[in-house]
């Protein structure tokens, strides 16, 4: 009786149970509807709000382009030999002209390539080539075997295989006549026939006939010209100012140029003064005031005067800092001040500048340092002594296969005890193994004990430390900022770093604090107060303090911000977001052009529009 009782309890209750259950799947079922539509409601008002600022026109083309008061349509895909390339007033939306143009000119290529300060741009059709203008109107018909950009109301031709040059209109500023045309200075062009040089204005009257051989490049105001196969100089109105008589030049440097007759080297000045005869077998171009010089096979040095200021004796010739060179006689090196004077006696194998006036100086296979009188500071017992250009007064040295440090005076900073060690900066890496890397400063301290498998070098302060598989970062005291736990870490830039823990991304701080959760498949520093980051292929971004501005949702965004706007994809929709996240452009357009003072056309199924972001 009583378990017959309890059964029709517990039935009963599993009906009321299965009743509520019911009614509660229908009423979620209900709010989800209802959440649903008034999101499809919402997203409904947002396109048609969205749309009261585009001006709907006809769609004929894929890939459009603002330029000016114009828009430029284009097909996205054409496999035949010519592009039609619409030209569409930005204002009535109406196509005001259609030019078929070659395939290969696309849009970008014409517009950012071919386009002139004029307004007036470069096409081509069957390869020739003319101009036409910002809304599509030919300014100079295709005829052209080749045509250039304009340039201060001019531009060079080709036709029938010689060149002119045209202006705005088509009109001919210079016949094309020659086998080549160039602009040589600010009132002179020249030009090549008949594999001859001459100077022509910019009207096409000629100042020189063709005669040269050869014109080179302006250097100083004036310009080198081979007639004869010999060498002079004109000026930039093309006046012959040193008539060919040389058998070879140099460029004018300090007002003077090397020149060489019958195998001897001097130097003339712009008038064609001869300032030091020709007398040399090698002379370098004059630098503050001097040349270096060969005479026989010596080498000395010479002033703009001519003045032996260091007589050709030596074999070698190194000028040092602080006036001082290093000279070579029989094989061996020493030191003389640059009027000349012996400094060091040469006696040494081989010499290097090292800081301050301390030499390092090689006898037989050893090195040690010398001062600049030549007094010995260490005698040569190192095997490699190499001091690098940003030093600061240390120098790496190896004795046998060890490496360590040593200052100016000779101290060594450092045990020699390394098989590596960097060149410094204001730190540098060593390493007493292959699995023993550590980092010492200036004072030869080791600020990061060389335990790490690996070393970075500092980055903004920073720099990250492996340990058995796992990464850390170290500040520049050495202090451990982060103990190795983190799979990768990216660099440090404005106060954070990309941080992988568990096949997660997040980002820490300096103080190595966490300021992002782990929880992106990729993440990026930041760059102009933004970083981008990934979750399954979703793409957004976090400003410098760790906030999500855009919250990973785009299959696609653009790297580059152009007008403070960057192309985004979502679901296979365009649009573009500002560096705020904001999405001043929904993305639920089919494509979206370049935007230009605050415009961009979109395609929308069979609809092109203009949009205006506010």
């Amino acid at each position: 009786m009583f378990c017959s009782k309890l059964k029709k309890e517990i039935k009963t209750s599993i009906k009321n149970i299965t009743v509520a259950f019911i009614i509660l799947l229908f009423i979620l079922l209900s709010l989800c509807a209802r959440f649903v539509f008034a999101e499809s409601i919402i997203s409904e008002k947002k396109q048609t709000n969205a749309e009261k600022n585009i001006v709907w026109f006809d769609k004929k083309y894929g890939e459009y382009y603002i330029l000016g008061d114009s828009i430029i349509g284009a097909p996205l895909y054409d496999d035949g030999k010519y592009s039609n390339i619409g030209f569409i007033d930005k204002n009535s939306k109406s196509l005001i002209n259609e030019i078929s143009m070659d395939r290969d000119y696309t849009l970008l290529s014409i517009f950012e390539n071919f386009k002139s300060s004029e307004g007036i741009i470069v096409f081509s059709k069957d390869n020739k080539f003319g101009y036409i203008d910002e809304m599509g109107n030919k300014v100079v018909k295709e005829k052209f075997e080749d045509a250039e950009k304009f340039s201060k109301g001019m531009a060079k031709v080709r036709i029938g295989g010689k060149c002119g040059y045209i202006d705005v209109k088509g009109n001919y500023v210079i016949e094309p006549k020659y086998d080549d045309i160039d602009k040589f200075s600010d009132n002179r062009m020249v030009v090549k026939l008949d594999r001859k040089y001459g100077f022509v204005d910019y009207k096409g009257k000629v100042i020189v006939e063709p005669k040269y051989e050869y014109i080179g490049k302006i250097s100083e105001g004036m310009a080198e010209v081979q007639l004869n196969g010999e060498c002079g100089f004109i000026d930039e109105s093309a006046r012959e100012v040193i008539k060919p008589k040389y058998d070879s030049v140099s460029e004018f440097n300090e007002g003077m140029v090397a020149v060489e007759l019958d195998n001897k080297w001097g130097f003339i000045d712009k008038s064609g003064k001869v300032v030091i005869k020709p007398k040399y077998e090698r002379v370098s171009h004059i630098f503050e005031g001097l040349s270096e010089v060969k005479l026989g096979r010596k080498l000395g040095y010479i002033d703009k005067t001519g003045k032996e200021i260091i007589k050709p004796k030596y074999d070698n010739l190194n000028p040092f800092v602080e006036g001082v060179y290093a000279v070579k006689v029989s094989k061996k090196w020493g030191l003389i001040d640059n009027a000349g004077k012996e400094i060091i006696k040469p006696k040494y194998d081989d010499i290097d500048p090292f800081v301050d006036g301390v030499y390092a100086v090689k006898v037989g296979k050893k090195w040690g340092l010398i001062d600049k009188a030549g007094k010995k500071i260490i005698k040569p017992k190192y095997d490699d002594l190499r001091a690098s250009s940003y030093g600061g007064g240390v120098a790496v040295v190896r004795l046998g296969n060890k490496y360590g440090y040593i200052d100016k005076t000779g101290k060594e900073i450092t045990e020699i005890k390394y098989i590596f060690a960097e060149d410094f900066e204001d730190f540098a890496k060593v390493a007493l193994s292959d699995k023993e890397w550590g980092i010492v400063d200036r004072t030869g301290k080791e600020i990061v004990e060389p335990k790490y498998n690996y070393v970075s070098s500092f980055f903004n302060d920073m720099a990250t430390v492996k340990l058995n598989g796992k990464v850390g970062v170290v500040d520049t005291s050495g202090k451990v900022i982060v103990e190795p736990k983190y799979d990768e870490v990216k660099n440090f830039i404005e106060g954070i770093a990309p941080v992988k823990l568990n096949g997660k991304w997040g980002y820490i701080d300096k103080s190595g604090k966490e300021v992002v959760k782990f929880k992106y498949s990729n993440a990026d520093s930041i760059l102009e107060g933004l970083a981008e980051v990934r979750i399954d292929g979703y793409v957004g971004y976090i400003d410098k303090k760790g906030k999500e501005i855009v919250k990973p949702k785009y299959s696609y965004v653009d790297n580059l911000f152009s007008e403070g706007f960057t192309k985004v994809v979502y679901e296979d929709k365009y649009g573009y977001i500002d560096k705020s996240g904001r999405e001043v452009v929904e993305p639920i357009y089919d494509y979206v052009s370049n935007i230009k003072d605050n415009m961009l056309v979109v395609v929308k199924g069979d609809k092109v529009g203009l949009l205006k972001i506010n």
